[in-house]
């Protein structure tokens, strides 16, 4: 039997006194010092590439030899 009344979630609305405005380069710019800074980059660099844009992280893994990879 299906509900008549679906279940909906909602938060109350509050004044955010943090962030960066979206469209400014501000954002992407903070975001690659803060992944730069931390150790991700160094961690990961022996094994993948890491592909860095704004929020947006791409791990690459690859290996031209099959039993390797």
């Amino acid at each position: 039997m299906k509900d008549s009344k679906p279940n909906k979630l909602s938060s109350e609305w509050v004044h955010v006194k943090h962030g960066v405005p979206q469209g400014l380069v501000l954002g992407p710019l903070l975001f690659l010092l803060y992944i730069y800074t931390n150790d991700l980059c160094l961690s990961i660099s022996k094994l993948a590439n890491l592909v860095l844009f704004a929020n947006d992280t791409s791990i690459v893994i690859s290996n031209t030899n099959r039993e390797e990879f």
